[in-house]
């Protein structure tokens, strides 16, 4: 969060469009949570703990609004190359508690 590589996404984004590769963005999710690893690797994940997890009573309005204005800058790129991207998969997305 605070650090999505927009610059880099829009050049790999016109690359591959140059190339003619279909694009898809799958599994899209920013992280707001501290991390302690890098990759995919799953052994790497780190441990449930108080720590792990800062945010048990919901977002400080200021990661909230970080959050969003992430997301909003990253769908304006893609509605900018709306026609050289095909699909957006969000991953882990859930509504917040109601009331």
């Amino acid at each position: 969060m605070g650090k999505v590589p927009f610059k880099e996404i829009e050049e790999s984004i016109q690359q591959y469009a140059a190339l003619g590769v279909k694009i898809a963005f799958t599994e899209l999710d920013i992280e707001v949570l501290p991390r302690n690893f890098s990759g995919a690797e799953v052994s790497q994940r780190m441990q449930s703990d108080e720590k792990s997890n800062p945010y048990v009573n919901g977002l400080p309005d200021g990661v909230q609004k970080q959050l969003a204005d992430d997301y909003a800058n990253l769908f304006k790129l893609f509605l900018k190359y709306r026609d050289k991207i095909s699909r957006v998969t969000m991953w882990g997305y859930t509504m917040g508690k109601a009331g």
